[in-house]
């Protein structure tokens, strides 16, 4: 729990920072003039709650490749790794996806950080260590806030819901990340 806490901390004064570092309002429009192609990475806390044993915290990261469409409208592919998870039993879990999303960036003028909604499908691994691993259907669900560095960094905090639909009861987790785009 003190893991989540920090991360929530570092990220609120991280958006803070680059709040206050706006100098001038940000040109979206401008910034949709880039080629479109972004790559991106992200880490944060992960927390575990699930049926299948001890709900628990962990580390989660993750890294994609992107394009933004015009300046409402943006997908990447990305794959995420949460885990070692102690779900008890002296079983440890990690788990991991590959999913294909899809954001709508709300359109706000005058504004330094920016609002979206996301979603995504694809597919996840659960490890289990001892034990077998297992893997299905992955969705996720985002939400959270941009705000744009430079014209081609973009920061992101934001929120995740991530499910990964196993045999017996599914892995779910509630990411909490924060993570630098950069535009070609």
């Amino acid at each position: 729990m003190r893991t989540l806490r920090k991360t929530i901390i570092g990220a609120l004064a991280a958006l803070g920072i680059a709040g206050a570092a706006q100098a001038a309002d940000v040109d979206y429009e401008m910034a949709a003039a880039l080629s479109g192609l972004y790559v991106r990475g992200d880490i944060g806390a992960s927390i575990l709650d699930w049926s299948g044993g001890k709900d628990d915290t962990a580390f989660a990261f993750g890294a994609g490749l992107g394009y933004r469409f015009n300046p409402y409208l943006r997908a990447d592919v990305r794959y995420t790794r949460a885990g070692k998870y102690k779900v008890g039993g002296g079983t440890d879990l990690t788990a991991s996806s590959v999913l294909g999303n899809i954001y709508f960036d709300l359109p706000v003028n005058n504004w330094p950080l920016r609002p979206y909604l996301g979603a995504g499908l694809g597919y996840g691994w659960a490890k289990f260590s001892p034990g077998a691993d297992d893997d299905g259907l992955a969705a996720a669900f985002m939400a959270g806030f941009s705000a744009s560095l430079t014209p081609n960094l973009v920061m992101d905090a934001g929120y995740r819901f991530h499910d990964i639909m196993v045999n017996g009861p599914d892995v779910i987790d509630h990411q909490l990340l924060i993570g630098l785009r950069y535009r070609f």
